[in-house]
This record gives C-alpha cells, structure tokens and sequence, in this order.
C-alpha cells in the first residue's frame, strides 16, 4: 500500500482557469444586456453576447473531449550541506510550500501531472537558481528528487523508485541507498543484517542502488574509504514490508555535527 499526500500545483489546469473568464465575460455580457430596455439593445451590445455565447460553447467542446491529466508521485529531498533555504518548482509552481532546510525532506510522496516538466531549485533568500532539469513523469508512476551537491555544483537528481515492482507483503524488508557524499571520491558501502550482506561494495558521489531485499529488524550500515576521511556506521531498525531509503550525506572536510558525513534512514512506504 502506496500513501499519496496530493499538494495541488499553484497552476491549475489551463482550460479550467480560461472556461472560468470566459463564463465570467459571458455572464456580464449577459447582465449587460438584459438590464437595457429593448430600445438601447445596440448591435454591438447583442453582438457582445452572441460572441460570449459561441465562446462559451466551443470552449465546453472542447474540454468535454480531454482527458484529466495522470498523477504522479514525487518526494523531494535537500541533500547539499551549504543550502539551507531550498524551493523547488515545476513548469514555475512551487512544489515546496516553504523552504527546505539542509538534510530535510518533504516526508511524503506529492501529486504531480503527469508529462515532461521543468524542475527548478533555488535559494528562497538569494533567489538564485541553483539547478534545473527536465523530465518526464510517468502516470502513476512514484520519483524521488535528490537535491545534491556542494560549493556552487548542484544538480536535481531524480529516480524513478518503482515500488509497484516490489512484492507485496513478504514479511521481508526492502531497502537502498544514495551515495551523495559531494567531496569524496568513494567508499565502500555494507548493509547487514544478522550477518548476511545485502550490499557490500564500493561506490562514488551520485550514485543510487536499487531496492534490494533484506531481513526485517536490526540493520548494519557501514561506510568506509582507504584514505580514512569516511568511517561510519549506523544500526537502523527496519519493519515488515517497509521499503527504505538509506542516505549517505554529508562532508568530509566538516567538522559541523549537522554537515559531517552521517547516515540517515527515511521510509519510502509498506509493500502490502
């Protein structure tokens, strides 16, 4: 079972918002010229409401004929250590009610149309655009959107996390990970559970694994690199059926509790 919490786009549906003033213009030419008495009724004057009409029903026409557009589902996260104040928009509505902070996410999946949109983050304070993208949303289809990098080198990195392709209630749980650590050049990377590997490998910067199956309960992470800048490990806890993401993010250089390298875990959902 797959929760989508639809946030609605600022911009509505095109052909709703013209119907919605060509019913208005029909509407006071309408007014208009029934509040005149039959000798002021001027040509121009029925003119006007002949022309409303016709406007009225071509555009009933053709909105009777579209189909509603589908609807995706798409989560988005802020994983660049020095951006602390991040919108994003999609074809210039904003998908973010409020900024996101460094680390954080919007922590469900949101309703988008469907079709090729243009995903745009900036700064709210500067309002400098710091990343741009366009892709192609898929009907029904659920995408998570990475905003990753450091020092001025951004990118909008989204994947397209196909949970309908995992099975249903197993008991087992599902997990993956995201390599988003901007100023290193790779570690090698161990997910296990009661000793037995789900992941054990060397990865770099930009990089996501697929949702791999594990057992549920008590999971070790682990991230290491030769050059010693990057130890650290993390024992999460994972449910029945739960599908997770695992974040690797942070810096090297930072010594900040919040920038530095550090495991995070959210829940992309429960496959029942």
């Amino acid at each position: 079972m797959f929760v989508i919490y639809w946030q609605k786009e600022y911009h509505s549906d095109p052909n709703e918002n013209n119907s919605g003033k060509i019913i208005k213009q029909f509407r006071f030419a309408l007014a208009f010229f029934c509040n005149l008495p039959p000798k002021k009724m001027s040509l121009s004057r029925i003119s006007l409401f002949i022309i409303g009409f016709s406007l009225l029903i071509v555009s009933c026409k053709k909105q009777k004929h579209e189909p509603n557009p589908g609807i995706a589902g798409l989560v988005a996260f802020n994983l660049a250590p020095d951006q602390n104040q991040l919108m994003i928009t999609l074809d210039g509505s904003y998908f973010t009610s409020s900024p996101l902070l460094y680390s954080r996410y919007t922590g469900k999946y949101f309703g988008v149309y469907e079709g090729d949109r243009t995903i745009v983050s900036f700064n709210n304070a500067t309002n400098i655009d710091l990343a741009k993208v366009d892709f192609h949303f898929r009907d029904s289809g659920y995408y998570s959107l990475f905003f990753i990098g450091y020092k001025n080198h951004y990118r909008n990195f989204i994947v397209e996390d196909k949970l309908s392709a995992i099975p249903k209630s197993t008991g087992k749980s599902y997990i993956r990970y995201l390599y988003a650590i901007p100023d290193s050049l790779g570690a090698h990377v161990t997910i296990s559970n009661a000793g037995i590997k789900a992941f054990d490998e060397s990865n770099t910067y930009g990089n996501i694994s697929d949702f791999k199956q594990t057992a549920p309960g008590n999971a070790d992470v682990k991230i290491l690199n030769g050059s010693g800048d990057i130890d650290v490990q993390r024992t999460v806890n994972l449910e029945p059926d739960g599908i997770y993401t695992v974040l690797l993010q942070g810096t090297t250089q930072s010594t900040d509790t919040l920038q530095k390298v550090k495991i995070n875990l959210i829940q992309n959902g429960v496959a029942k």
